[in-house]
């Protein structure tokens, strides 16, 4: 009866060769085990074997394929760990340090200049640029992720005064930054750290942080409370002039004068603001329900409010561009009743 298919765990397999073992088929039977044989032929143990399935052994390949594959794989690891540099840089408002792949862009470029510059390995389109400081690389800024030989001139722009950072002249940046009460991150303070600063002058640049962010607070509250008046008085003074339209358009309509329905703005705030039409305006001012189809036609079909001399009665006028309303006259009506009521004069009705 012929074995089908046997096959060995990889590791155990792994550990025979590297004790220079061969593994054999005993009588060409599945029920009998594996026999091992050292260098010398000799006898040395047994390895159970397992049966695989057909697609299993299809997808399998050569062990010394298998053995090539890790050597490149571990050349490949050991690559990266050489491209490997602990850097600096902020992530949820914190100052992380930890290992990142860097390429480093003089050899992009092949222009010595950028030696101390380096490359985030990314799948995105824009990458991180990182500034070797010696005891950490330190995030700079973000390019794109395809720089290459032949782009000279955009390197130029946007990485050549990176070259000329040191560890010294970004400490002393640091430093100058709080002492002209400028902000500093926490990735300044955490590079403040790692150069070997003392402890109390880690801390003081902890303790000025929090002082800039609560003095900063103060003064963004101060203005908005500022700006807030500000917007308060300007609306309240465009609001003022429509609060005296109004009471000079009650006077017109007691004197039987005309009154055109213009369009007047109500402020909220300096930019929060609507227009509206004058007559709507006095009906929602005076608690007139009026339906929002009839609102639509105030503010776009009335033209004016008149006293109509030959009927002796109030009338209005509306757009040609538009058809006349069956409602209007009725809540008109209301309005100038409760005009009526407010200064005690009567009115006439509108004119039908």
């Amino acid at each position: 009866m012929s074995i089908i298919n046997p096959a060995i765990n990889e590791s155990y397999y792994n550990f025979l060769q590297s004790l220079n073992c061969k593994v054999f088929i005993i009588n060409n039977d599945q029920v009998n085990p594996l026999a091992i044989y050292n260098s010398d032929n000799e006898f040395v143990g047994i390895v159970l074997p397992i049966r695989v399935k057909d697609n299993q052994v299809a997808e399998a390949i050569n062990y010394s394929d298998y053995l090539n594959k890790l050597k490149v794989d571990q050349e490949a690891k050991e690559q990266t760990k050489q491209n490997s540099k602990k850097c600096l840089y902020i992530k949820d408002n914190k100052a992380v340090v930890r290992n990142k792949e860097l390429t480093c862009i003089a050899n992009i470029v092949n222009d010595e200049a950028y030696k101390n510059l380096y490359i985030e390995k990314s799948d995105k389109q824009d990458t991180g640029v990182y500034l070797d400081l010696r005891i950490v690389c330190i995030y700079v800024r973000t390019v794109r992720n395809n720089i290459t030989i032949d782009d000279v001139e955009d390197t130029r722009y946007y990485l050549g005064s990176l070259t000329n950072y040191t560890l010294e002249t970004i400490l002393e940046d640091i430093r100058g930054r709080k002492n002209i009460n400028q902000f500093v991150n926490v990735a300044d303070i955490k590079l403040i750290e790692l150069s070997g600063a003392s402890e109390q002058e880690v801390q003081e640049l902890i303790d000025y942080r929090q002082e800039w962010y609560d003095k900063k607070a103060k003064e963004d509250q101060e203005k908005k409370l500022k700006r807030e008046k500000l917007d308060k008085e300007y609306a309240d003074s465009q609001n003022k002039l429509v609060e005296d339209l109004v009471l000079a358009t009650e006077q017109l309509i007691l004197t039987n004068q005309e009154v055109k329905n213009k369009t007047i703005t109500i402020y909220k705030s300096r930019y929060d603001s609507n227009d509206t039409s004058l007559i709507l305006r006095m009906m929602k001012q005076y608690d007139i329900k009026v339906p929002i189809k009839t609102q639509g036609w105030i503010n776009q079909a009335l033209a004016d409010i008149y006293y109509d001399e030959e009927d002796n009665k109030v009338s209005y006028s509306y757009y040609k561009s538009s058809a006349n309303s069956k409602t209007f006259r009725g809540y008109l009506n209301e309005l100038i009743n409760k005009i009526q009521d407010k200064y005690g004069v009567k009115l006439e009705p509108v004119a039908k």
